[in-house]
């Protein structure tokens, strides 16, 4: 779970809520938190962990691309090549 800046006390209610029980005062950092930073919990964190995540470079800065416009612009795969991504992709799920 990553959890961001909050300062509703409501909002930090349910987010502690949450959280396994023994963390919950790690809610109390929410509304100090920068901008970009988040506090990492669960499985894929063996410790808690405040994390600054890098701002985004790309043009749409983390909206969603425009993909309609990226295929017109973009040359097609060559068809000859799609029997051989399927048949790849089929080995893999019988593996």
């Amino acid at each position: 779970m990553i959890a961001l800046r909050t300062t509703s006390p409501q909002d930090r209610t349910r987010v502690a809520a949450a959280f396994p029980d023994d963390l919950g005062g790690l809610v109390d950092l929410l509304p100090s938190l920068r901008t970009g930073e988040g506090l990492f919990v669960g499985e894929a964190m063996f410790v808690p962990s405040r994390v600054r995540v890098r701002l985004s470079q790309a043009p749409e800065g983390g909206a969603d691309s425009n993909v309609s416009q990226q295929w017109k612009i973009s040359p097609r795969p060559d068809p000859a090549l799609y029997g051989e991504a399927l048949r790849n992709w089929r080995s893999q799920i019988k593996g």
